[in-house]
């Protein structure tokens, strides 16, 4: 069986109007700490993967476990989360609603289970913190 990755939603401490927000795959190794996000203004945001240990950043103001996945599904979920649509002909889209539909979109291919009732408990915390005009 494959080692298992946590994924958390990441909420950082933001000097702009939002705090920011980052998909965050908690490998067991710290090769394997993916953070995957965008990263811009709006109307010229860009995706951005980077290996780094959320758990170590002094900005983190919260980080909420959604569920688990093989380690071995990490390079297809970052293939998925760079293909995602980055929506920056709205001017009120932000690194919120790239996160929330990255989840919606993972769902949709197998990697997370939309079904598990943790879960969704989870996915309905995040979309509570959400914020913005999109």
């Amino acid at each position: 069986m494959s080692p298992l990755a946590d994924i958390y939603v990441v909420i950082y401490q933001n000097n702009g109007l939002y705090n920011h927000w980052s998909l965050f795959i908690d490998g067991p190794t710290e090769e394997e700490k993916l953070l995957l996000h965008i990263e811009g203004r709006p109307q010229h945001f860009r995706f951005e993967s980077k290996y780094s240990n959320a758990h170590k950043s002094a900005k983190v103001l919260e980080m909420i476990k959604m569920c688990r996945v093989a380690v071995s599904k990490t390079a297809e979920i970052e293939k998925i989360a760079e293909e995602q649509e980055v929506k920056n002909q709205y001017a009120g889209y932000n690194c919120q609603d790239y996160n929330i539909e990255l989840l919606d979109r993972l769902e949709e291919c197998g990697l997370i289970d939309r079904t598990d009732p943790d879960y969704k408990e989870k996915k309905e915390l995040v979309k509570s913190k959400q914020k913005g005009l999109f």
